[in-house]
């Protein structure tokens, strides 16, 4: 058996400390401009909540869990994804994103949703640097949130090149730390907090949440058996995620990549979807990601 990887408990203490260093200099008006209209962005670009397929139940009819289905595609079709990314200039990740947003889109209008409302999809963000590789495990994670009309989905190709921008940006510039900032600043005003995180308002339409491949992050070597983890005799045949889900953000997804396989999770809020409806929900979306496939781009 490999060692078990050693971290210092010590950088713990430093968990809340992020440090940036911008990647061109700015000064600081524009930072504060800069920080001011996103936040603008945020506060005043209200965004649709999915669509509930049927009336609301009551809390005697809903599920006990949240709904959950997953969806493995296999190594050709996920290597050939990641392809049509490259091509376009774009990242998976951008891809998903961006199918993400015509998937919604396409939901809300088959529930009778007529288009207007902003839609957002919220995407956490990683903000651990090299400097936290020694930390043991912390939540080092903040959010970004992408915006869109449903008239900016009209041209799929625009779409992800803006979506390529803006996340290319997100990771440029450490922008996550925004949505940090913003919720430090709000605790130091009474109530103010509170009234943010209450369940009467739609922050995001849907969350997605690209995991990438978790077995890499494994700071030792493990075995394998072909492309899969084996310990024993214990096989990692697949990875799967539930995210969390705030109300009002009806759906979320995760996107994990392991042993070539590139598999989507959803979960629904039981409130609002059962299980019929959160596995259309991700047929939906799948569909939507074959086209992309077949179309290349």
């Amino acid at each position: 058996m490999p060692a078990a990887a050693s971290f210092d408990p010590m950088c713990l203490r430093q968990r809340g400390t992020f440090a940036f260093e911008p990647p061109e200099p700015v000064s600081r008006w524009k930072a504060l401009r800069f920080t001011a209209t996103e936040a603008g962005k945020w506060l005043w670009r209200r965004p649709t909540p999915l669509a509930a397929p049927r009336a609301r139940y009551g809390p005697a009819a809903a599920a006990a869990f949240p709904s959950f289905h997953a969806h493995t595609f296999d190594p050709q079709p996920t290597t050939a994804l990641g392809e049509v990314a490259r091509r376009n200039g774009a990242t998976l990740n951008d891809l998903l994103l961006r199918d993400q947003f015509l998937t919604i889109l396409d939901w809300n209008r088959g529930c009778g949703i007529p288009d207007g409302r902003w839609l957002r999809v919220a995407m956490p963000v990683n903000l651990r640097a090299r400097t936290d590789l020694q930390m043991p495990a912390a939540n080092k994670m903040s959010y970004a949130f992408l915006t869109r009309r449903p008239r900016d989905c009209a041209d799929p190709a625009a779409l992800l090149r803006g979506i390529h921008q803006e996340t290319e940006a997100i990771k440029r510039w450490r922008l996550g730390l925004t949505f940090l900032g913003g919720l430090s600043l709000a605790a130091r005003v009474p109530g103010a907090l509170r009234l943010g995180c209450s369940g009467s308002r739609c922050l995001a339409t849907t969350m997605l949440s690209n995991l990438h491949d978790p077995s890499s992050y494994f700071r030792v070597r493990l075995p394998r058996d072909g492309r899969l983890l084996r310990i024993a005799d214990v096989t990692l045949e697949r990875i799967l995620a539930a995210p969390l889900l705030r109300p009002l953000t009806r759906a979320g997804m995760v996107a994990v990549r392991y042993a070539g396989r590139l598999t989507i999770c959803a979960r629904c809020d039981p409130y609002t979807f059962d299980s019929e409806d959160c596995r259309r929900l991700l047929a939906l979306y799948v569909a939507r990601i074959e086209e992309t496939l077949a179309r290349g781009r």
